[in-house]
C-alpha cells in the first residue's frame, strides 16, 4: 500500500509538473518568445508521441491557460485600467452610466421608438424593402456563392469591409509595422478554437450606419463570420490585457501610462483607428478594419400574477466559466437571450439568395430565444435534416409552434381589468443599438413584454438555460425590482447587457406607465 500511494504521488507530481511545463510553453508561444521554427518542432513531437485525444484529455484536467487568462481579465484591477483607457480614447460621453458604475458603452437610439415585430428588419431595408447588404466582389464567385477571406491573409485587416478598396504598397507596410508577421494572431486562434462553434458559417457585420443628429436611419451590413469576428473584433480585449501585463513586467505604472506610450502595444485598435483616420465617429459608425458581428439582444419582461398584483420578471443569468461552453464573457452576468446575428443553414447553401432570406433580426432573436430560454439546440447550430426538409432553418424558426404563439398574443386583446382597454397580450419593439467601445461590435436591442400571465404559467417548467450557462444554479427568473440590487456596483456583467438594460428599462417604463391600471385586484 505504501510503494502504490508513493507511486501515486510520483505520478501526480509528474503530471504537475508536466502541466506547468506545457501552459509555460502555450504561454510563451502566444508572447511570441519561442520562434517559429521551435514551435515547428514541438509540434512535432506532440504529432508523433501524443495523440490528440490523449492530448485533449489531458489538457482538460489541468488549469488550462485560457481558464486562467479569463479570471485575469475579468479582474477588478483590469477592468478599472481598461475602462480609463477606454475613456482616454473615446471620451467619458460614450460611456453609460447605471447601477453606480459606468460601463465602457454607447448607446445610440433609433431615429424613432416603437417598431413592431414586422417593421425591424426595414431597420436594414431601404424604401424599396431590399436589403442594405454589401458583397465584396472579391469574396462572390460565378456561382453566386460567397468565399470569405482566410483569416490568415495578412491583406484582410487593412480592407474595409466596404468595397474595392485596394491597398497601396505603402498601407500593406504600415500594417506590416502595425502588427507584425500574424504569428501573434494565429496564436490567439489556437488559444480560442477549443470554444468556437461553427466558426466558418455566415454572419452579418456592420458595413456602415446612416445616422442623424447622433440617431441611426438604417444599418448597412457585410458578409463575414465568427472567427473572422472572433480575431478582428474580440481579439482587441486581448491586445489590452496583453498590453497591461506587459506594462507591470516592465515593472511601468500602468495608472500613469501616456495613451502614446500604449498605442504601439495595441496593433487591431491602432489599425481600426488609422484606416478610419482617427475619426472616432467613422470608428464607431462603420466596420472599417475590422469584421465586426452584428449581435441580437432582447430584454424579455413576463407578467405573473404570484403575489396577487401583476408583477414582473425578466431573465438573468450568468454565462458558464467553462471554457468549452463560451469563447469569451467567461462567468459574467447576461440577459438572455443574446447572440450573433448570423445564419444557420449548410455551407454549401451560403449563397447571395440564402444570406439575404436569412437577414431577419426578430427570427434571428426569436432562434436565440428558443435556444437560451427553452434548451432548444433545433435551430442553433447547423443540422443537416433542417436542410433536408428543403426549408431555410429561419424559415422552420418562423414555423415554430413558440414563435407562432408570440406572434398571436402581438395582435389579441387581453381580456383582464386590471390592464387598460386596448392592451395587448404582447408587446415587442426596437430600443436601440449599442457599441461596446471594447470590441467594437454593434448590438441591436429589443423589448418583449408579455403581459398574459398564462404565459408565464404555461411554460415556467420549459424555461432551462443552455451550455452557455452550464454552471447557472438557481433560479433563471428574477423580479424586476430585485435587478439593481443585484447588480449594484458588479462590474462583471456583459457591457452589451448594460445596455439592453438601460434601453429596454426606459422604453419598459414609458410601456407600462400607460397600461397598467394603479389599482390592484
Amino acid at each position: 500500500m505504501e510503494c502504490y500511494t508513493k507511486k501515486c504521488i510520483f505520478a501526480a507530481k509528474k503530471n504537475y509538473l508536466l502541466s506547468i511545463i506545457i501552459m509555460e510553453l502555450i504561454q510563451q508561444i502566444l508572447a511570441g518568445v519561442i520562434g517559429s521554427g521551435l514551435i515547428a518542432i514541438l509540434a512535432w513531437l506532440l504529432k508523433k508521441y501524443v495523440t490528440w485525444k490523449k492530448f485533449d484529455k489531458f489538457i482538460s484536467t489541468i488549469d488550462f491557460p485560457r481558464r486562467g487568462l479569463a479570471r485575469r481579465i475579468n479582474s477588478e484591477a483590469f477592468l478599472k485600467w481598461q475602462d480609463k483607457i477606454l475613456k482616454d480614447i473615446y471620451g467619458q460621453d460614450h460611456f453609460t452610466q447605471i447601477f453606480n458604475m459606468e460601463y465602457p458603452v454607447y448607446c445610440i437610439d433609433f431615429e424613432r421608438e416603437n417598431y413592431d415585430i414586422d417593421e425591424v428588419d426595414s431597420l436594414c431595408k431601404d424604401k424599396n424593402n431590399k436589403l442594405l447588404i454589401t458583397y465584396d466582389k472579391r469574396t462572390v464567385n460565378a456561382k453566386g456563392r460567397v468565399t470569405l477571406p482566410n483569416i490568415y491573409n495578412t491583406d484582410i485587416m487593412t480592407q474595409s469591409v466596404e468595397t474595392n478598396q485596394r491597398l497601396s504598397h505603402k498601407e500593406k507596410a504600415l500594417k506590416k509595422s502595425l502588427m507584425g508577421n500574424g504569428w501573434w494572431w494565429k496564436g490567439y486562434l489556437w488559444f480560442t478554437a477549443r470554444s468556437m462553434r461553427d466558426g466558418n458559417h455566415i454572419g452579418y457585420i456592420l458595413d456602415h450606419i446612416d445616422q442623424e443628429d447622433e440617431k441611426i436611419k438604417k444599418i448597412h451590413l457585410s458578409v463575414g463570420s465568427y472567427k473572422l469576428n472572433l480575431l478582428t473584433s474580440h481579439i482587441l480585449t486581448y491586445e489590452m490585457f496583453k498590453a497591461y501585463e506587459k506594462l507591470q513586467k516592465k515593472g511601468i505604472d500602468t495608472n500613469n501610462v501616456k495613451l502614446e506610450e500604449l498605442w504601439p502595444m495595441l496593433p487591431f485598435r491602432r489599425y481600426i483607428h488609422h484606416v478610419n483616420n482617427n475619426d472616432i465617429n467613422k470608428v464607431l459608425y462603420t466596420g472599417k478594419g475590422r469584421y465586426a458581428l452584428l449581435s441580437v439582444q432582447c430584454l424579455v419582461m413576463l407578467c405573473t400574477t404570484e403575489y396577487g398584483c401583476p408583477e414582473y420578471k425578466t431573465f438573468l443569468l450568468k454565462r458558464s466559466d467553462n471554457t468549452r461552453d463560451v469563447s469569451t464573457k467567461l462567468g459574467c452576468y447576461q440577459f438572455p437571450p443574446s447572440g450573433g446575428f448570423d445564419l444557420y443553414d449548410e455551407e454549401y447553401l451560403q449563397d447571395k439568395e440564402t444570406i439575404r432570406s436569412n437577414c431577419s433580426l426578430s427570427l434571428a432573436l426569436m432562434r436565440e430565444y428558443l435556444e437560451e430560454i427553452f434548451n432548444d439546440n433545433s435551430y442553433a447550430k447547423v443540422d443537416k435534416s433542417n436542410n433536408l426538409k428543403g426549408t431555410a432553418t429561419i424559415e422552420l424558426v418562423n414555423l415554430d409552434k413558440r414563435t407562432q404563439e408570440i406572434r398571436e398574443m402581438l395582435k389579441t386583446p387581453l381580456i383582464d381589468n386590471r390592464f387598460k382597454p386596448g392592451t395587448q397580450q404582447a408587446f415587442f419593439t426596437s430600443v436601440g443599438t449599442n457599441i461596446d467601445l471594447i470590441d467594437l461590435r454593434l448590438s441591436v436591442n429589443f423589448l418583449l413584454v408579455i403581459n398574459d400571465y398564462n404565459y408565464y404559467k404555461n411554460h415556467i417548467k420549459e424555461f432551462s438555460y443552455n451550455e452557455e450557462f452550464g454552471n447557472t444554479t438557481g433560479k433563471m427568473l428574477r423580479e424586476w425590482d430585485s435587478i439593481s440590487d443585484i447588480l449594484e456596483g458588479e462590474r462583471k456583467i456583459v457591457e452589451d447587457s448594460v445596455a439592453v438594460y438601460a434601453q429596454g428599462k426606459k422604453v419598459f417604463e414609458k410601456y407600462i406607465s400607460n397600461t397598467i391600471a394603479p389599482t390592484p385586484l
